[in-house]
């Protein structure tokens, strides 16, 4: 079964447009870039697309870039906290996925996969 013809690659026909096309498994790579795989997505083409990136876990190096928590939750296996700090990108921290969402070393990474960013700014912006 090639890639073209795999259920698993099928989106739903409302989303098949904002799926990505399996041409560039032809090539062979060792890594897979996924920027924002799930962008604008709903949720039943999120889950496809989801459980798409789950069975070629093993077979690439998968580096995906979300702002949702909750699928990297997910799906990640090693997550790094990216931030702007002193005008500069920078890691605040890295590690096991199941580690680093329930006790990151950084403060602020801290904050941030606990969801208390929000929180804290919405609590300055009502004083």
């Amino acid at each position: 079964m090639t890639a073209c013809t795999d259920p698993r690659w099928a989106c739903p026909e409302a989303s098949s447009s904002a799926c990505a096309s399996p041409a560039p498994l032809a090539l062979e790579p060792s890594v897979l870039l996924l920027d924002e795989p799930c962008s604008a997505l709903d949720p039943i083409a999120s889950a496809t697309v989801e459980g798409l990136i789950d069975s070629l876990k093993g077979r690439y190096t998968l580096l995906m870039v979300t702002h949702n928590l909750a699928q990297a939750r997910r799906l990640a296996d090693h997550v790094a906290v990216c931030w702007v700090r002193d005008g500069c990108g920078c890691v605040l921290d890295s590690g096991p996925a199941c580690e680093l969402f329930e006790s990151a070393r950084d403060p602020l990474a801290h904050r941030y996969l606990n969801g208390l960013l929000c929180r804290a700014a919405r609590v300055q912006e009502a004083q």
